[in-house]
């Protein structure tokens, strides 16, 4: 490069280092060079799903990989691990690296992240801490790695990832089956990975919010519930605020969820979130977001569920009462009334006590046996 255009380059830099940092979804217009030259970009709303091919970074990531390469990247950030994603193209390399990010949402990584490593900075890769790199495969090899110890490496090229962790197989059954595969083999613990894998294959995972959506739901499915663990304050009392009970949190979760949650409690990107939602509710601001859109539309699901039992219940037990009321005094009940319980979704315990499982967009219900305690 020239000296004239580095000069050029130079200024535009310093000039973009100064500019205010635009709304997301706004254009961004700088002028630089004594503005002789203007630069304009869409900025990236995060509150609303990238698309394919809209969204360059996703499709570069999302069409040349594998569905379970991209889970195992997924739940490696959220594991928080070391992970490296390297690639011969850059532009491709900077792209990818950007879309698992994207892929996060709602929650934001909390550690080191750098798009494209500069060969300077090759020391980063042995940082202790947790990180998100993309390194140029030609400042990488295998004695590097070798050398890094516990790190998850994505060799975008060939679509394969070395990692010496077993992360994705902390990821309940039903959760994992959100990402299900079209004619995938069964996975080494003998059941068939079938939903979530399934929805990115379909044909509207190829084009628009597919893909986002699929990762989002499966988010849903394994933080959604915080919701149902914040604390009120009494009596209206103003001076209180919102607070988030983690242990409430563990205990209202499904039994086959615990175990990942309890080390979810423990991870910044969690923790972030938390946060980030109990600022928004005490500061009166409240938030509606496709997150929390798609829990809602989770919960409605669940609501007419149980909506459906009841009424499959009444209708079960309306002759038992007409019988009840012939066969005993006035005033009395018939012993099968007794027996059946209010209608409500099972009590995370009680999963293996359940009984006939129910399958709803991806997601298994079961109703809870009329004997199980409440």
């Amino acid at each position: 490069m020239g000296s004239h255009k580095l000069g050029i380059l130079q200024r535009f830099l310093e000039d973009l280092y100064h500019y205010p940092v635009p709304e997301p979804g706004n254009l961004m217009h700088l002028f630089y060079n004594q503005r002789k030259n203007s630069f304009i970009v869409k900025c990236d709303d995060h509150l609303l799903s990238p698309t394919i091919p809209e969204d360059r970074n996703l499709t570069e990531y999302f069409r040349p990989s594998s569905i379970s390469n991209l889970i195992t990247v997924f739940v490696s950030m959220l594991h928080e691990r070391r992970i490296i994603l390297t690639s011969a193209n850059l532009p491709k390399l900077s792209a990818c690296v950007q879309a698992a990010n994207a892929l996060l949402y709602p929650m934001q990584w909390q550690h080191i992240f750098v798009t494209v490593l500069p060969p300077h900075l090759i020391d980063y890769l042995h940082a202790p801490m947790p990180y998100v790199i993309g390194v140029p495969l030609s400042i990488l090899n295998t004695k590097w790695i070798e050398d890094l110890g516990d790190v998850v490496v994505y060799h975008l090229d060939k679509d394969r990832v070395v990692t010496p962790f077993d992360d994705v197989e902390s990821i309940p059954a039903h959760i994992e089956g959100l990402f299900n595969v079209e004619n995938q083999p069964s996975d080494e613990r003998g059941e068939q990975i079938s939903e979530l894998k399934r929805s990115l294959k379909t044909p509207n995972a190829q084009f628009g919010d597919g893909v986002a959506h699929a990762f989002l739901v499966a988010l849903v499915h394994l933080i959604g519930g915080y919701r149902e663990s914040l604390k009120l304050p009494l009596d209206g009392d103003e001076q209180q605020k919102i607070t988030f009970d983690a242990e409430a949190f563990i205990k209202s979760r499904p039994s086959a969820l615990k175990p990942f949650l309890h080390n979810v409690l423990t991870f910044q990107i969690f923790q972030q979130f938390i946060e980030g939602r109990l600022e928004m509710l005490n500061s009166g601001e409240g938030f509606s977001d496709r997150f929390e859109q798609e829990v809602n539309r989770y919960e409605a699901i669940v609501n007419s569920w149980v909506r459906a039992q009841y009424k499959d219940w009444f209708h079960n037990v309306k002759p038992a009462a007409a019988e009840g009321r012939s066969s005993t005094e006035e005033g009395g009940v018939h012993p099968r009334l007794m027996k059946v319980p209010s209608p409500q979704p099972c009590a995370p315990d009680e999963e293996e006590k359940a009984e006939g499982p129910i399958k709803i967009s991806g997601v298994k219900f079961r109703t809870c046996s009329s004997s199980s305690p409440r």
